[in-house]
């Protein structure tokens, strides 16, 4: 393993002699390796600081694992620091799943500890196995090619020195090297996706090919490479496209091979901090085939398309208020739907797996005004305007308010207040038109399907 961990700090240049590196320590096999692995290096001399999260997830499991570290650093005499975090109220605050909020909280805090000692590298016990589930994970749900890549080796100060090691290989180092670790018992359940794929298909891949986590090994290098030249190509493609920073020629962005046109709209949407899904890019490419139209992407930020130019700019409200039709359908028959909005807007609304949505890793507040637990949608749905004694519980605000008063502290005009779409079904309002989502329908952790909102514009 050690051999194979060296190749891998060399290949990606991930360390430098005297360097500061800041190993993350949960106390498994992987991370105990990490730090042993680390700790060999005599000859680069490095100043290492060993991190440990303590969760409180789970009980007396997660204090165990704390003791374990704190030993276990104590006898190879690294230093070590150690941050106790209760992860269930920083998911409750963040609106996202328990593993999301463990991973940014962690994330976060080996950034801090490596500020704090003066800059340097931050060190992740994945390997090429994790690197493997990834890749299955992302080809079950439909991915392209940069969820075939892996997970990259480094990442800005992020390194990764085990990422070209089997867990097998680990486990075999750890056994000649006396080592011992604990074992998070979640680990051992098929209840979570990623460990179906570690008991079961892994293992059925290695029947077919014996060597099966290296070829897979050897594929995510080969695509990474590629996609970070498509990637480099995608962005000198963008910028031979641009009349100026937020006017994009469409003629000549349409003229672009297929394989850099949807990279570019995909770049464009990250350069303005827009979440960046298939569906999103697949309605920026319908507007852009009909030559007109507009796709709004948060309360203010849209994407415009008229006179053979995409731009980039801020909604506009129109004073004269057209009453909407009262538009339903039954919530099975949802996915696709499209329900016409006043001013020549158009609310489409398209269902999808949670795991695809990515909502906890990616999506801002702003975005996650957009989308609804599909699950707590009750039955009927349907679209109107505002109607006498309508209240609603905006997201995250934790109070109920009627749309007078709801409409009156955000100075709403009078005439504005009246094209105003509503979604609602049997229990209540669903979502407001430019003000979001109900906290009855918020996506939490329970989420399975998400019921995602587009507003799109049809530019004259």
């Amino acid at each position: 393993m050690n051999r194979k961990a060296l190749s891998t700090v060399e290949k990606y240049e991930m360390l430098k002699r005297g360097e500061t590196v800041v190993a993350a320590l949960s106390g498994g096999a992987d991370s105990v390796a990490l730090l042993a692995f680390l700790c060999s290096l005599d000859s680069l001399d490095l100043h290492i600081i060993a991190c440990h999260v303590n969760h409180n997830l789970r009980g007396q499991e997660s204090e165990r694992d704390e003791k374990f570290v704190r030993d276990l650093c104590q006898r190879m005499r690294v230093p070590l620091v150690v941050e106790s975090v209760d992860v269930a109220a920083a998911a409750a605050g963040l609106k996202s799943s328990l593993e999301a909020a463990a991973r940014s909280v962690r994330y976060r805090i080996f950034a801090n500890v490596c500020e704090n000692a003066g800059g340097g590298k931050v060190a992740t016990a994945h390997t090429l196995s994790d690197s493997m589930e990834t890749v299955l994970f992302n080809m079950a749900r439909g991915t392209g090619l940069q969820g075939l890549c892996g997970i990259p080796p480094v990442r800005g100060n992020i390194i990764r020195p085990l990422i070209e090691v089997t867990r097998a290989e680990v486990e075999a180092y750890l056994k000649k090297q006396g080592l011992s670790f604990v074992v998070d018992s979640t680990n051992l359940s098929d209840d979570y996706t990623r460990n179906y794929i570690r008991h079961h298909i892994i293992p059925e891949l290695s029947q077919i090919n014996g060597d099966a986590s290296q070829a897979m090994g050897r594929m995510m290098e080969i695509l990474r490479q590629e996609n970070a030249y498509l990637e480099k190509e995608a962005q000198r493609a963008l910028f031979s496209v641009r009349k100026d920073t937020d006017i994009i020629d469409i003629e000549k962005l349409t003229k672009l091979s297929p394989a850099l046109y949807s990279r570019c709209i995909a770049l464009l949407l990250k350069e303005y901090h827009v979440q960046c899904s298939t569906q999103r890019i697949q309605l920026l490419e319908d507007i852009l085939r009909e030559g007109k139209g507009a796709l709004q992407v948060s309360d203010e930020l849209r994407f415009r398309v008229r006179n053979g130019v995409l731009s980039v700019d801020r909604s506009e409200r129109s004073s004269t208020p057209v009453p909407l039709k009262m538009q339903s359908y039954k919530k099975e028959d949802l996915n696709g739907q499209v329900f016409t909005l006043a001013d020549g807007k158009s609310m489409k609304i398209f269902t999808m797996n949670c795991a695809d949505y990515e909502i906890f890793d990616n999506n801002s507040e702003s975005v996650l005004k957009y989308a609804v637990d599909y699950d707590k949608i009750m039955v009927d749905v349907f679209l109107r305007n505002r109607l006498p004694g309508d209240r609603f519980t905006p997201l995250g605000r934790g109070c109920t308010k009627t749309l007078k008063k709801l409409f009156n502290e955000n100075k709403l005009p009078a005439l504005q207040r009246e094209k105003i779409g509503i979604l609602a079904d049997r229990e209540g309002i669903i979502f407001i038109e430019d003000f979001g989502v109900s906290e009855r329908v918020k996506i939490d952790h329970t989420t399975k399907t998400v019921a995602v909102i587009e507003i799109t514009e049809d530019c004259k």
